[in-house]
């Protein structure tokens, strides 16, 4: 969908990327308790949901010591495995109102995606709106924000939050974004971790990804690890990053080299390794250590590569 935001001259195109201030602290509970007497649950359950969310309390670490407790009055609890489902059924009533608000209106979809009706992309508190980029369309989210607000106590961060637009001038965008407030941005833009952009990414798009992952390894200790507890660490975290990363696109032979060096001289513990790095990421039947991937891959699809992470297409052991 935002594969075409760099180009000049095609059809309106306006993404918003929307940030919730404080999602799960903001919660209201009568708005929670009138939801779950939406989906039609038994009285008694929803009691027992709202007898949980309601009674807890909280301290606050003052001067290095405990204070508290005291109650809370609104929000659901941070850690608590309830609390993210409860939050998506909240979410579940907004994206109901965008549904009914679009069907049958003046809402423009978003290019490619008026035969689906797609208008946004959730997960968790993380929200993006499409849209065709007039200044109706986008109105009629604005209003769905608001109410929603107004009901669920779920503000928008406005600075935080921002819009992608293309094809659009630059009388029209000032319209839009002195009605939304929002920041206006260019991609590529991070969405649940990744860069999505509308163009190739360049192997300084990937400098996050090695960030991470030598970040990673600056917390690990090699004084105090075995040489298989490094080489469990590479195989199960490491590459656990890696393949998040290649679910959506990718990662260049100039990117896997980097990340084998850092690897490298994490198990090694920086000093003369005894052994090639190609033949440790060989598979363990192989007489291999099965410390990564000797062959970075790139001739396989992507969920093939996920789906096949430690198959014998690749040599990962």
């Amino acid at each position: 969908m935002v594969r075409q935001y760099t180009r000049k001259w095609i059809s309106l195109c306006c993404t918003i990327n929307v940030d919730l201030r404080k999602a799960f602290d903001s919660v209201s509970w009568g708005f929670l308790s009138q939801v779950l007497y939406g989906y039609s649950l038994p009285p008694l359950f929803n009691s027992w949901i709202m007898k949980c969310v309601s009674t807890s309390s909280f301290s606050m670490v003052l001067n290095g010591s405990l204070h508290g407790f005291f109650p809370s009055k609104r929000g659901l609890k941070q850690g608590d495995p309830m609390s993210p489902a409860l939050f998506l059924l909240c979410m579940e009533f907004f994206l109901r109102m965008i549904k009914r608000k679009t069907t049958n209106s003046e809402f423009n979809f978003h290019p490619k995606c008026e035969k689906l009706k797609i208008t946004h992309l959730l997960f968790a508190d993380d929200l993006m709106l499409f849209s065709c980029g007039d200044f109706l369309s986008i109105h009629i989210l604005m209003e769905c924000l608001q109410e929603f607000r107004d009901v669920s106590g779920l503000a928008v961060n406005t600075s935080k939050s921002s819009i992608f637009r293309v094809g659009i001038v630059d009388n029209e965008l000032d319209v839009i974004l002195a009605r939304t407030e929002f920041t206006r941005r260019e991609m590529p833009v991070w969405y649940l971790g990744i860069p999505l952009g509308a163009q190739r990414l360049s192997v300084s798009d990937y400098s996050p990804l090695m960030d991470c992952i030598a970040y990673c390894i600056s917390k690990w200790t090699t004084k105090s690890l075995s040489f298989s507890g490094r080489l469990e660490l590479i195989r199960s975290i490491i590459q656990g990053v890696e393949c998040f990363w290649l679910q959506c696109f990718p990662l260049p032979a100039a990117v896997i080299d980097k990340i084998h060096r850092l690897c490298w001289n994490f198990l090694w513990n920086s000093k003369r390794a005894p052994v090639a790095w190609r033949k440790s990421a060989t598979q363990k039947k192989r007489v291999g250590l099965g410390s990564g991937t000797s062959n970075p891959g790139m001739s396989l699809s992507l969920p093939e590569f996920c789906g096949t992470f430690t198959a014998r297409q690749i040599h990962c052991g």
